[in-house]
């Protein structure tokens, strides 16, 4: 299988792994879960350990699953998002925690004057609604870091399907940008062979011509081949933060895998795995315990504590303290009538977002069919067919039945079948890679054992 047999277990981490202690710790735990998860050694924190990692990968030709792993160590995108994990888990401490004492201390003198004597008030009290309702807001805070988990995952996972995206592209423009230059030297050979054959007499100067106007449009295609190449190399770079490194190359790619996954089994899959989809699933819920909090906190604030006072004849007093905040204006209506309805909303998006998946399934599924059957559709009959005609057309040259303007229009053909061929397994690696994103990372066994990149 391709690079998401290594990718799915780093993100699968992320869920099952990221500490719940220290939450300036979340980034590295995460990193390490990772790797943990992949059976890798553990991603270096350290700058240089991490240049030497990356040149390490970049001096082998780079594999997809080297890309995605260049990313995971480079990409500043997934560094912001991985310190967006240790804020959630920060806001998660921070919602469990208990409100801090109210002390007050008061000194008393008589107004007029004259008495040595002074009055002393100390007290100390506690919002008992807040430490009531602490087990609930820890509950809530809990499940909102667990979908900040599962949102950072799906994102996770996107990163990587853009990653392999990219280097399909750029592999696709190398092969293109490979074809063309190969026509323009066979072309070069033909014209200065086509240039000796005038010279004796044995060519018409029609027959040059031609194959000089081919080969400065077979320049001029390799102009723009190479420059789509660049664009595409300088964008896999983006993506796996290496664009001020040295130069690198790209694995040949791979053949197709045997089979792919039926839909029915896609489907499943997605609705099952899709991390987003799970989050969206929880939101409610989370939504329904701020509603029970809301309503907990509609009495208004009750803090309870204890007062001491020593008046200006010497006397003491102490005893309990109650303080109530009466709801007469604000008895939190609005903000249950707003929980309300972004719950609703919630279900609204759940819904949509369930349409969605199936959605982003179907149409990668849709995609990947007909990548397949076009690739195949070029290796099985055109490109044998395109090769016959081309050794026709040869033959036909040789004995003088045809000329030079036939032989070049053959291989035009040829190469733009070629050409065309490379375009459809770039697009089934794509729709393929969007596949898994759009099932959570994974496809069915049945095809996750076809081979690949």
């Amino acid at each position: 299988m391709r690079v998401w047999l290594a990718v799915l277990p780093f993100v699968a981490a992320l869920i099952r792994a990221v500490p719940a202690s220290a939450a300036s710790g979340d980034a590295a735990a995460f990193e390490a879960s990772l790797a943990r998860g992949a059976g890798l050694e553990p991603l270096p924190q350290a700058a240089d350990a991490a240049r030497l990692q990356t040149r390490a990968l970049l001096a082998a030709p780079l594999r997809a699953a080297d890309a995605v792993r260049l990313a995971f160590l480079n990409n500043p995108d997934l560094r912001a998002r991985l310190e967006e994990l240790g804020v959630a888990r920060a806001r998660a401490v921070q919602a469990g925690l208990p409100t801090n004492p109210f002390v007050h201390f008061a000194l008393r003198a008589p107004s007029g004057g004259g008495a040595a004597r002074t009055g002393r008030e100390f007290g100390v009290s506690e919002e008992f609604l807040e430490l009531a309702s602490l087990p609930l807001r820890r509950r809530l805070a809990s499940g909102r870091y667990e979908a900040a988990r599962l949102e950072l995952g799906h994102a996770v996972l996107g990163l990587a399907a853009r990653v392999e995206e990219a280097y399909d592209a750029a592999q696709a423009a190398q092969a293109r940008l490979k074809a063309r230059q190969d026509q323009l030297q066979a072309l070069t050979a033909a014209g200065l062979l086509a240039a000796g054959q005038r010279a004796a007499g044995d060519a018409s100067r029609l027959d040059e011509l031609r194959r000089r106007a081919a080969r400065e449009e077979s320049a001029l295609e390799v102009d723009r081949e190479q420059a789509a190449a660049t664009v595409a190399r300088e964008r896999l770079s983006l993506l796996m933060g290496v664009q001020d490194e040295g130069d690198w190359t790209l694995a040949p790619a791979p053949p197709l895998p045997a089979v792919d996954p039926p839909l029915p089994e896609l489907e499943e899959t997605a609705l099952n795995r899709r991390w987003d989809l799970e989050a969206a699933r929880r939101e409610p819920a989370l939504l329904g315990r701020a509603l029970a909090l809301s309503r907990l906190r509609a009495v208004g604030g009750l803090s309870l504590g204890y007062d001491s006072e020593k008046d200006l004849d010497g006397k003491f007093g102490q005893g309990p303290a109650v303080e109530w905040s009466v709801p007469l204006f604000d008895r939190g209506q609005a903000r249950r009538a707003s929980l309300r309805a972004r719950s609703r909303a919630a279900a609204a998006r759940l819904e949509a977002l369930s349409a969605r998946v199936r959605f982003e399934v179907r149409a990668a599924d849709a995609e990947l069919v007909q990548a397949r059957a076009r690739v195949e559709g070029y290796d099985a009959r055109l490109l044998p067919l395109r090769a016959q005609i081309q050794e026709e057309s040869l033959k036909r040259y040789d004995f003088m039945l045809a000329g030079a303007y036939d032989l070049l229009a053959a291989r035009r053909e040829e190469l733009q079948d070629e050409l065309g061929r490379i375009g459809a397994a770039r697009d089934y690696w794509t729709a393929r890679a969007r596949l898994k994103l759009a099932t959570g990372g994974a496809l069915p066994p049945t095809a996750a054992s076809g081979g690949g990149k």
